[in-house]
């Protein structure tokens, strides 16, 4: 009695992932997104990153969800030409993306999704400089500062506002129908 006790239990066991998983909505491309965005700005160097990656840029470039745009309001010594800079360059493409998604009506706010994608690019920066000391930056360290201390916003936004209004300087990253 006391072995088809536990045979019964095994088997209710087996069935609860299959039972969980079929309740359990799928995964929206906009969710999928913002979890990506999020593991990548805790582990920026993950040996899987590159699909990753790849699969955020084509999202971000063919959905007609978001709209990025790309302005150079960073100080020149960031270096983002560095393979560490690409790196957080995108990341602070997907963290802007990733806010517009977390935002939907906000659309018309230039500051919030640059910032948004700065701190995204800060977190990963975060990590990157723990395991790789000669990918820090002095740039990064001083926005992480300003982060720290609460002035970030104050920091960046005359710079964002100036820059991403001037039509030459900046450069659309949007989906297309």
């Amino acid at each position: 009695m006391k072995r088809i006790r536990t045979l019964v239990a095994m088997t209710m066991l087996a069935w609860l992932p299959a039972a969980a998983m079929a309740d359990t909505p799928a995964e929206t491309d906009q969710a999928k997104f913002v979890r990506l965005t999020q593991h990548l700005e805790r582990y920026p160097l993950d040996p899987d990153a590159t699909p990753m990656r790849a699969w955020l840029l084509d999202w971000a470039v063919k959905t007609p969800d978001v709209q990025v745009l790309m302005c150079d309001f960073l100080d020149p010594a960031a270096d983002l030409r560095s393979h560490y800079g690409g790196l957080l360059l995108m990341q602070m493409l997907y963290g802007n993306a990733a806010w517009q998604i977390v935002h939907p009506g906000a659309h018309t706010d230039v500051v919030a999704p640059q910032i948004a994608g700065v701190r995204s690019a800060l977190k990963a920066y975060a990590e990157i400089s723990i395991e790789r000391p000669e990918a820090q930056n002095a740039e990064f360290d001083a926005l992480a500062l300003a982060e720290q201390r609460g002035t970030l916003h104050a920091t960046l936004a005359p710079r964002i506002l100036q820059q991403c209004s001037k039509d030459d300087a900046a450069k659309t990253i949007e989906g297309s129908p």
